[in-house]
């Protein structure tokens, strides 16, 4: 808010004194989950900084914009931005700055799943950050290669990284960092079983993210604290938590994390039996994904609600979502859920007394399978 009052204020700021108010306003954009708000404010600065010559700003401000492209997955528009931070940077002998942007790629290359490529840009970013001294941006790498190690299923040395990185974040007394630190050390102790200790993390991270203001965070959170609590079949608590995080989203406008929560919630009142909730969830999931353009999403709530139409006793509904999940599968060529799909149209099928079909469907399945 003082951000925007400032840069409303006609004649208080200009040129190059509007471009550090902007990028405040812009880490306020992106707390809030104003994303379209948050790429204006980056734009303007963007453009700021070009004209006042001022190198690091250039860089490390594309930076800021590649890290909003790699959470709207639109990749080619973070690798372009991060080119050019780090181009920019390597010219101008900024080391901080080569830091931030090496970090930044990195992340997007571990998004697109080429992790060694990843692992030696975060290494990069480490050396980089001791170079500098830099703790917090040591942390960002820190995290990186934790999140490499989980994904690639080294769970023993993640978990070693992820304590480590909560221990510096807590050390530096940077609370947004110990939030997200909580929820990635959450998720990897989940994975081998250590519940209690999980929630306790996402509880923690739910309360930082509330007391600092990180409206993003904190429905991510309550979205993880929710998955914990239905692992343990503690379902009633689980749908108090997405129900948050949905009113959360729906808040700061965040179609992906309200999208996230729907699916949950969907699967939840499943788990309570109550079919005619799941079906609304679940479909508005859908509706959703569609409009965001996420297929993938589309195909998997299109299985879910043949699912609950399954349990229903409503068997040509439930073959009709089991085709439509089963079109979008193979022009996707996503080969798991058409698998799931044909064997879930297999069961359909025999339902409504069409056993031929439904054995050709199955075997279709099981050989995918093999």
């Amino acid at each position: 808010e003082i951000a925007e009052a400032a840069l409303g204020e006609e004649g208080l700021l200009g040129g190059a004194e509007r471009i550090p108010v902007l990028a405040d306003a812009a880490e306020g954009y992106e707390l809030l989950g104003r994303r379209d708000d948050e790429r204006n404010a980056l734009a303007e600065a963007i453009q700021l900084g070009d004209e006042a010559q001022d190198d690091t700003q250039r860089a490390v401000l594309r930076t800021r914009l590649g890290l909003l492209h790699t959470r709207d997955a639109a990749w080619e528009e973070a690798r372009r931005a991060f080119d050019e931070a780090l181009a920019i940077a390597e010219a101008a002998g900024d080391r901080a700055a080569a830091l931030q942007g090496e970090s930044g790629r990195a992340g997007m290359l571990r998004a697109l799943g080429r992790y060694d490529e990843a692992e030696r840009g975060f290494e990069r970013a480490r050396e980089l950050a001791l170079e500098v001294d830099d703790p917090l941006g040591g942390l960002t790498a820190l995290s990186g290669l934790a999140n490499l190690a989980r994904q690639r299923g080294r769970l023993d040395e993640a978990l070693a990284l992820y304590e480590e990185a909560l221990r510096t974040a807590e050390g530096l007394g940077d609370e947004r960092s110990t939030a997200r630190a909580c929820n990635d050390y959450a998720a990897v102790l989940a994975r081998v079983g250590r519940v209690d200790e999980a929630q306790v993390l996402n509880e923690r991270a739910v309360d930082v993210s509330r007391r600092v203001g990180d409206r993003v965070r904190e429905a991510y959170s309550l979205g993880t604290l929710a998955d914990l609590h239905a692992r343990e079949a503690r379902f009633q608590e689980a749908r108090a938590c997405q129900e948050r995080a949905l009113d959360i989203a729906r808040e700061i406008g965040d179609r992906r994390a309200e999208a996230a929560a729907l699916a949950s919630l969907g699967l939840l009142h499943m788990n309570l039996d109550e079919l005619d909730r799941a079906r609304v969830q679940l479909d508005a999931h859908r509706k959703l994904c569609t409009e965001l353009s996420d297929r993938d999403g589309e195909a998997w709530s299109a299985l879910r609600l043949g699912d609950a139409e399954s349990r229903s006793d409503a068997p040509v509904r439930a073959r009709e979502w089991y085709e439509h999940a089963l079109r979008l599968a193979r022009e996707l060529g996503d080969r798991w859920t058409e698998a799931l799909a044909l064997g879930s149209l297999g069961e359909s099928l025999a339902g409504l007394g069409r056993p031929g079909e439904a054995l050709a469907r199955l075997r279709e399945a099981a050989s995918m399978a093999r």
